[in-house]
This record gives C-alpha cells, structure tokens and sequence, in this order.
C-alpha cells in the first residue's frame, strides 16, 4: 500500500511543462549576430543580435563630455515554436573590462505554437561607455513548454 502511494505521489508530482536551461557568453555583438541554436522539444532560440548601439560619435561625446551617458540597446532574439506554447525566461548580463557585470536585464515572453519567426526584445539602458567598452554578455534561457 504504501508502494502505491509512494508511486502516485510522484506521478502526481510531475511538472506540467518540460524544461531547457542554456547559458552562453558571447562577444558584444555590436555589428551583427550571435548564432545560439537553443533548442528544447520544438522550442527554439536561433540568434541574438544588438540594435540601437551607440554610434562612435556618442561614444566620444560621452568619453569626453558625459561619463554618465546612457544608451537603450535591444538585444533581440530570433525564435521558432513549432510545437505547443512556449515560456521564454531570458537573463542578460553585460560585462565591463574589470570582468565585472556592469547591467543585467530579464524579460519574460510566451510564444505561442506554430510561430517559425519571432524576435523578441530584452531592452537594456546601459552607460554609453560600458557598452562601447564591453568585451563580452552572459545570455541565459530558459525554455518551457506549456502543455
């Protein structure tokens, strides 16, 4: 009897989704994409790339004039569900020279089924001179399926 209950009280107790987790640490992709090619079940996250970097002009104005400058830059990630709905956790970390993280950001997003080509958004405002100065970003995911 017991066995039985044991039994049910773990099949009871199994998640309702299945999950992926990635973690990567790319260049700052100022001028182009990142390939990812995260997949769980018929989630998947394919690219990143970052809009809205600052131009050198900004850069240098913020260099000379206004160290505290900031810019909005959007990391943009190209995704495909060809399966049920699916839950994007995304976690960003941008680093400094000192190897330090200089901003994090996080976005939530649901992609339903069948979508074979979003773009979804985390938007970050981040110091004009820790962006330009920035040789690396921690990007972590995590997919889920919703069943």
């Amino acid at each position: 009897m017991k066995a039985r209950v044991w039994l049910l009280a773990m099949v009871l107790a199994q998640p309702l989704f299945a999950a992926g987790e990635f973690d990567t640490t790319i260049p700052i992709p100022r001028s182009g994409k990142a390939e990812l090619g995260w997949t769980s079940d018929k989630c998947s996250v394919r690219s990143v790339s970052l809009q809205h970097y600052p131009s050198a002009k900004t850069i240098e104005k913020a260099r000379k004039s206004n160290p505290n400058d900031t810019s909005g830059v959007w990391w943009v990630f190209r995704v495909e569900n060809a399966g049920r709905q699916c839950r994007i956790k995304f976690w960003v970390d941008i680093y400094g020279e000192n190897g330090e993280i200089v901003k994090s950001a996080d976005k939530n997003e649901v992609v339903d089924g069948g979508m074979l080509d979003v773009y979804l958004t985390v938007p970050t405002r981040v110091k004009t001179i820790d962006i330009a100065d920035s040789p690396k970003a921690r990007l972590r995911a995590e997919l889920t399926e919703i069943k």
